[in-house]
């Protein structure tokens, strides 16, 4: 931009920069009247009389070093002269490109030429990624259908060994809950293979369940009551459990729904998996809590201003005596501590 100035100025005074030039040529080199001249008539006369005027020596020594640095700005005047001339219409197409600069620098609110420049620059990498846009969406294309295809593969492996472990955990979840009282159950995992893909594959997986003969397969959440859809998601996480290697589980009334004979079947399961991992259980079943190493009594608790809720564990003798509650209710029978005892295995 500084350079584009000064030649736009030097342009617009270019006659006066030429007079001046040949003005200070004409001073510097005119025939008998030339700085130049007249300087080396001086030095002539100095060195004639050298001979036998020493001060002249001196003075002509100076006289020569003057001389010739004169005459070398001489020469530099007289070759800018020559370059002071301009091409047709050069002044017009400098004044054209300031114009357009400035122009330019108003239109996107830049201050400096460099920041003008810097936005060429950004502007030209996008014009040429349009310019082969064409090109890099058909490397794209080929990368994409590479990698759809190598999906497609994975997504498909996924699938076979999912029908393989299908069939395990249907057999497996059918036999615990016919232990666990529903003798009729039948449980299938339905896979539907999509064309939508995400980090799980390309299959829906939907989980079909009837509990009597007579009935079709539907999902879980149609057909199962409370206590089958508690005795399913027990056997579920039971097997789960064991395949994630889980070091804990909790369970939140799983057994709600259920009594009896099968309460201490689901007692029974969970006592199998605390073998192997600390398992938490919220349960009003004493046939379960009798189950566990220790035992946890939540309660409210009031005050003047709030009610807050607590938990305690329970010692030996207060664990007897919760059970027996669990068992008769809120007026505890020796037949309730009797049976607490045989539960808690004293």
């Amino acid at each position: 931009m500084a350079d584009l100035e000064a030649d736009l100025q030097r342009a617009e005074h270019t006659e006066e920069i030429r007079s001046a030039l040949l003005e200070s040529a004409n001073h510097l080199c005119t025939e008998t009247s030339g700085i130049l001249d007249r300087l080396s008539a001086a030095l002539s006369q100095m060195q004639k009389i050298s001979q036998f005027y020493t001060p002249s020596k001196e003075m002509a020594s100076r006289l020569e070093s003057v001389y010739i640095e004169l005459k070398d700005v001489a020469s530099e005047v007289d070759n800018e002269t020559g370059k002071t001339g301009l091409e047709p219409g050069e002044l017009e197409q400098l004044r054209e490109r300031m114009d357009l600069l400035f122009g330019l620098m108003q239109k996107h609110r830049v201050q400096q030429l460099e920041e003008l420049i810097t936005l060429r620059d950004q502007l030209g990498v996008k014009i040429e990624a349009l310019t082969f846009s064409d090109e890099k969406i058909g490397k794209l294309e080929k990368e994409q259908s590479a990698l759809l295809f190598t999906l497609e593969q994975e997504a498909g492996i996924l699938h076979d060994e999912r029908i393989h472990s299908a069939e395990l955990m249907q057999q497996r979840i059918e036999k615990q809950l016919k232990q666990l009282g529903i003798p009729n159950a039948r449980f299938k995992v339905e896979l539907v293979k999509t064309d939508h893909y995400d980090s799980n594959g390309s299959d829906q997986v939907k989980f079909l369940f009837s509990a009597n003969k007579q009935l079709p397969l539907e999902e879980i959440s149609r057909v199962a009551s409370g206590g089958e859809v508690s005795r399913l998601m027990l056997s579920i996480k039971s097997m789960v459990s064991d395949r994630k290697g889980m070091p804990t589980l909790i369970f939140d009334e799983i057994d709600a729904g259920v009594s009896g004979e099968i309460a201490d079947k689901v007692g029974g399961i969970m006592d199998h998996l605390a073998e192997g991992r600390q398992v938490m259980a919220i349960t009003h079943l004493p046939q379960v809590a009798s189950r566990g190493a220790d035992h946890f009594v939540v309660f409210k608790e009031d005050t003047s201003d709030a009610t807050y809720t607590r938990i305690r564990k329970l010692q030996a003798d207060e664990r007897i005596t919760e059970i027996a509650r669990m068992l008769s209710g809120e007026e505890i029978t020796e037949a309730a501590l009797s049976n607490a005892r045989v539960l808690l295995r004293i």
